[in-house]
């Protein structure tokens, strides 16, 4: 009613003119659907697109970036080989008598700058190992003599011994096995191998060098995006990576043998086997493959074809196939979300204005903010920002409630009272400011530290710790509390009088805790105190 006696009131010019902005507003509301309908459906269609070209075969530009870092791995290691062997070479010639220590520094050297070489070896023209370096997270570790062994029965050994000279043998990937027992966790392993021979033409020895394969492997996981499975198989169709673990480096286990490609997609594994690369839509999903080898590799690099071993390298076993895969499934309910994201984000653009959204923005955070402050007040020192007195049943109502391992160090300020009465109770607040930061700046993250009132503090501490050990801490706290305080053009010093309880021995709750700590810090503080009087 009260609308229509308004309205009533207008002159026609000012009618006319609601009426022009009404008549606006509709169009304007009109348009606005019709654009963001519009764009939805455009920006729909083209992330539709791309998502499906996602599932297409690897670019020829992407693939030469794989191969271009595959080529600088396989590289770098290539040319530590040949550089291991030859400065051997040179040590039997110039020096046999301290050859054998001189390439173990080498080698030792080298391990310490490529932590990728898991190990580093020579062996001897019987395979029997000479010099072993592991790399482990303390630095290179020298295996000593009489733990070194004998390899002439393993297949990388046996090949080396067939690689012309200057060339290397590059084996294929597999999991490390010591001592007959594949090593766990699992470290996926190439061998690179080159002999050394004497002026007599006659092998004196064989350089290994162990390559972390993972490195390789990482190279491809960058590629992985999104609900598109990358996998990559062996010659024989093997995962070396899989979308799950479990399925990975079944070759390697007997009992595994069946959980391969080759044995889950068949029909798919006969296809990509026999091609290089291609797409294949198949009734379970989109399959895109690409053949990685190393012979590809080999003649993308000058350098690298004039090293590789053409007589023992053997590149049918080094044939990876890398094959991205989209289930069925994965693809549908991926554009189904899709189309689903859009529709929202229309819906929302047409429905909500800026004014509403702008004031649900500020009353969202205006009651944010109130609640923040409530609960600073009610949980924390206003003047340190430690933990105050509320927040301490708290924290240790819920840390007892499993009977955990805790303990309680109480801390009294020694000379704080003179302080706050000479320099006024501003210092007196900047003391307990500097004290907290100080104490804070030694816990851990599973310690807290409280203000109890005044000049008294508590901090509790988590974990499984000895008496050693909160001793340790209860000296760190009594040398930074004790360090002068430089506060404006004053500088103030206190002591800190300590003691602790622990759960379990003193108590079971935090009263009697605190209680227990209370007394030994006065027992402190009282010993001291006698320790000044004069005999």
């Amino acid at each position: 009613m009260k609308s229509h006696l308004i309205i009533s009131r207008q002159t026609k010019a000012e009618q006319s003119n609601l009426r022009r902005i009404q008549r606006g507003l509709l169009l304007g509301m009109a348009a606005l659907v019709i654009a963001i309908t519009s764009l939805s459906w455009h920006y729909y269609q083209k992330d539709r697109q791309v998502f499906i070209h996602s599932t297409e075969s690897i670019s020829p530009s992407k693939l030469d970036v794989i191969l271009e870092e595959l080529v600088y791995l396989v590289s770098d290691v290539i040319q530590d080989t040949l550089f291991i062997a030859k400065m051997h070479q040179a040590y039997l010639e110039n020096s046999p008598g301290v050859a054998m220590l001189q390439t173990k520094q080498l080698l030792e050297n080298i391990s310490s700058i490529k932590p990728i070489y898991d190990q580093l070896r020579v062996l001897g023209p019987t395979g029997m190992e000479q010099i072993r370096i592991n790399h482990t997270e303390e630095g290179p570790y020298a295996v000593p003599q009489n733990q070194l062994q004998d390899k002439r029965h393993r297949y990388y050994y046996q090949e080396a011994l067939e690689v012309p000279k200057g060339h290397v043998y590059i084996s294929p990937i597999d999991l490390n096995i010591e001592h007959g027992q594949i090593e766990r966790p699992y470290k996926p392993m190439m061998r690179f191998a080159t002999p050394v021979y004497d002026h007599n033409n006659q092998i004196t020895s064989v350089i290994i060098v162990n390559y972390l394969a993972q490195e390789l492997i990482n190279v491809l996981s960058k590629y992985s995006e999104g609900n598109v499975q990358l996998m990559l198989l062996n010659h024989a169709g093997y995962w070396i990576k899989a979308p799950r673990p479990d399925l990975e480096w079944g070759f390697m286990f007997p009992e595994r043998k069946d959980t391969n490609f080759s044995k889950s997609f068949p029909d798919v594994w006969e296809l990509i086997s026999n091609q290089k690369s291609g797409r294949l839509e198949h009734p379970e999903g989109i399959f895109n493959y690409e053949t990685i080898d190393f012979e590809s590799i080999k003649h993308a690099n000058e350098k690298l074809n004039q090293t590789f071993s053409l007589t023992a390298f053997t590149p049918e076993f080094n044939n990876w196939k890398l094959v991205t895969y989209l289930p069925k499934d994965t693809m549908n309910e991926a554009i189904g979300s899709i189309r689903a994201r859009y529709v929202l984000i229309a819906g929302l653009l047409i429905i909500l204005s800026a004014v509403s959204l702008f004031l649900m923005y500020q009353n969202t955070l205006n009651r944010y903010k109130q609640r923040q402050a409530l609960l600073s007040q009610a949980y924390f020192d206003q003047l340190t920002g430690a933990y105050n007195r509320t927040s301490l049943d708290n924290i240790t109502k819920e840390a007892f409630k499993h009977n955990q391992d805790a303990a309680f160090i109480f801390i009294d300020l020694d000379g704080f009272k003179p302080i706050n009465d000479e320099y006024g109770h501003q210092t007196g607040d900047e003391v307990l400011k500097i004290a907290v930061k100080r104490m804070q700046h030694l816990l851990r993250s599973n310690d807290v530290l409280f203000r109890l009132g005044g000049d008294e503090f508590a901090i509790l501490l988590g974990g499984q710790l000895t008496h050693a050990d909160i001793e340790h801490i209860v000296t760190r706290i009594e040398e930074v509390i004790e360090k002068p305080m430089q506060i404006n053009q004053n500088q103030v010093e206190v002591r800190a009088s300590v003691g602790y309880s622990c759960y379990g021995e003193d108590g079971h709750d935090a009263d009697s805790l605190l209680n227990a700590a209370d007394e030994k810090m006065y027992a402190v503080k009282h010993a001291r105190k006698q320790s000044k009087q004069p005999g």
